[in-house]
């Protein structure tokens, strides 16, 4: 089974020693995890309001320079000596460098992304520590467009060099603090040799009184495509605390695909077109009961809805826009979600419930998550899920170029993969799209053809 130590304790942070002046930020500060540079020092009140009168401009310093935070952590009594240990970064904003007992571990360069690195060789009993250095987003873009050439942007022309909430440079709803921080969770991980890496639900059809599903499990095993005979995996679908159906998968691969049909299945619908009935699936891998004795290697599991969706988008020859829900059309009544503030670690569970309640009592039935912002936290679909409201998400890409060469593509690449994955499940989730206003931007100020556009093979050819 998996084991896992959280990272949020025992953090320090100061601004980087590279940096002229700024001495009294030079000792070590104790700070939050999740969190960011300036919750932080506003925290210690080392910082006024951000929000007030004209802070904005009095702290754009804190964007322009290097922080660095730092913890210490000894190896895990529960963990095993001798199997890979992993640490896991969920997010980090945005440019940073990680150090490992002074080794060098990685560079990040997107906070959309989360990183898993096996520090096994580099871990000591007592007082590891672990240092990240974050460097100024500003440098960081200004430097790449200096190296690559200044593109066609509304707002800030740099910020399409960086995988980096674009609204954080500042927007015409909202201020520039270009932030940075561990603004997700970072702890260690240590799973079996085989685990499951992945767990991904879809309806493929619905009649009158049957449904068919199809659940695909992804197992982490040593050889890509072979099959696992020491282990078997057990699928089940519960509805309300009763299973409602199971399948045992005996031959296990790399990629497990499962069809089951489901009697009488109860539907997912939109707020106020039906029920929001959510599913237990759950996926156990175990060894082979020939063996001696049974033993959970590891499980998972999601809530999940059956429901079908279709998008028209040509209708007798003309362009069209329809969404259907299991076969019925629906009347799109939506709202415009943009990141609830400036420094996203502060959002609580709470304020999310208060703003999807409020959506709800408006008889809103779609949430667009804006480009300009960042593939929200889970509790923000979960809710979703659980009201009825469909969400429309869009790719982080808006208003501007974006540039096209290799390295930032395949950052591009495994961004979206990820997110993908992470969301897929979601009965809420109704679409994809592939940016906020980029071509319509292009087309109204600067060609009318626009396969010109950089950025275009993102949308048209590397997202699909």
């Amino acid at each position: 089974m998996k084991k896992k130590l959280n990272l949020s304790d025992n953090w320090v942070f100061k601004i980087d020693d590279n940096i002229e002046g700024y001495d009294k930020f030079k000792e070590w500060m104790k700070c939050e995890v999740p969190g960011t540079v300036h919750t932080d020092l506003l925290n210690l009140g080392l910082i006024e309001d951000p929000f007030y009168e004209n802070n904005e401009l009095n702290l754009q310093w804190i964007s322009d320079c290097d922080w660095v935070y730092k913890t210490s952590f000894d190896f895990p009594d529960e963990f095993e000596k001798d199997s890979p240990v992993l640490i896991v970064f969920e997010g980090l904003d945005t440019i940073a460098e990680a150090f490992l007992n002074g080794e060098l571990l990685y560079k990040f360069d997107n906070m959309f992304r989360s990183y898993k690195i096996d520090i096994s060789s580099k871990l000591v009993e007592k007082n590891n520590e672990l240092e990240i250095k974050f460097i100024s987003p500003i440098k960081y873009a200004k430097s790449q467009v200096d190296k690559h050439g200044k593109l066609y942007v509304e707002l800030n022309t740099e910020r399409t060099y960086i995988r980096k909430a674009q609204y954080s440079f500042g927007w015409d709803w909202g201020p520039s603090f270009p932030t940075m921080g561990i603004y997700k969770p970072i702890y260690l991980l240590q799973t079996d040799k085989t685990s499951i890496k992945n767990l991904k639900f879809s309806t493929l059809s619905i009649s009158e009184n049957k449904a068919m599903v199809e659940v695909d499990v992804e197992v982490d095993v040593e050889v890509e495509g072979a099959v696992h005979s020491d282990c078997i995996l057990e699928i089940g679908l519960s509805l309300k605390g009763q299973l409602i159906k199971e399948k045992t998968v005996k031959d296990v691969y790399s990629i497990n695909k499962i069809k089951m049909e489901i009697d009488k299945p109860a539907l997912w619908w939109p707020c106020c077109q039906g029920d929001q009935p959510l599913y237990i699936l759950s996926a156990v891998l175990k060894n082979n009961p020939s063996a001696d004795g049974e033993k959970i290697i590891d499980s998972d599991k999601r809530k999940v809805g059956i429901r079908t969706i279709e998008l028209i988008l040509e209708e007798n020859g003309e362009n069209t826009f329809k969404i259907f829900i299991n076969k019925k059309k629906m009347f799109i009544k939506g709202v415009n979600w943009i990141p609830t503030d400036s420094f996203l670690p502060r959002v609580s569970e709470e304020r999310y419930k208060k703003l999807f309640l409020l959506a709800k009592k408006a008889n809103c039935n779609m949430i667009r998550i804006w480009g300009g912002g960042v593939y929200e936290r889970d509790i923000l679909y979960e809710l979703c899920d659980e009201l009825g409201l469909m969400v429309w998400q869009d790719f982080m890409f808006t208003c501007g170029s974006y540039p096209e060469y290799d390295e930032f593509m395949e950052n591009v690449k495994i961004e979206v993969i990820q997110n993908i994955e992470r969301l897929q499940h979601h009965p809420s989730l109704a679409l994809w799209c592939g940016n906020n206003e980029c071509e319509w931007s292009w087309y109204q100020n600067k060609d009318k053809d626009i396969s010109k556009l950089p950025g275009y093979q993102i949308y048209h050819n590397l997202i699909p």
